[in-house]
């Protein structure tokens, strides 16, 4: 007795989809996204190299912050049907005796979503600026970090940051911590630590 002709049919079309199902899945391997490139203009936000002593002071003291890290985590392109994702990040650490700063830009492209950790204190973006007026002097493309902790036990509230100079100024509790040096800085980005996060 033979195999009914149902069963054929059957069989065949479903040796036919799966034969489909395989020749897409190894034809999908190779399907790559494609990431954008980073773009190392958001580094010049701090713009702060190894070699960098910079040198803040409040009412009655200086501190000196020291370039602790810097690393870039970059995706070039990863399979289409992973679950992986484009990351083009950039952070920073510097510290000095009274301070221990973090800073976090979780897009190259947009400095919309990053933050600043000072002291175990994370304050988020907040907003842009064209100028802001500090001690009589007028800086342009600034970003404000604020604190949105209820908390009244925090310490730092605001910082203020001026492209191509940095951090201008920190403000707490205890008063401001501000920078002595405001000359335009550049960092070099072929120093900076890079990861490649390709999956």
């Amino acid at each position: 007795m033979g195999i009914p002709e149902y069963f054929k049919k059957n069989s065949i079309r479903g040796l036919f989809r799966f034969l489909i199902f395989s020749v897409l899945i190894v034809l999908s391997i190779n399907w790559t996204k494609n990431c954008e490139e980073f773009d190392y203009d958001i580094v010049q936000w701090l713009p702060y190299n190894e070699s960098d002593h910079i040198i803040m002071s409040n009412s009655d003291q200086f501190d000196t912050l020291l370039l602790g890290s810097r690393e870039i985590t970059h995706t070039d392109a990863y399979p289409i049907l992973s679950c992986c994702a484009c990351t083009n990040s950039y952070s920073l650490g510097c510290s000095s005796t009274n301070l221990k700063i973090h800073a976090f830009f979780h897009d190259s492209r947009s400095y919309t979503s990053s933050w600043i950790n000072i002291n175990n204190e994370q304050l988020t973006y907040s907003r842009y600026l064209d100028s802001y007026e500090l001690n009589g002097k007028e800086y342009v493309d600034i970003l404000v970090y604020v604190s949105f902790q209820e908390d009244q036990s925090e310490s730092f509230s605001k910082v203020i940051i001026a492209k191509n100079i940095g951090i201008l100024t920190i403000i707490g509790t205890d008063g401001a911590w501000t920078i002595t040096d405001d000359t335009l800085r550049e960092a070099n980005t072929k120093e900076i630590f890079t990861i490649i996060d390709d999956c």
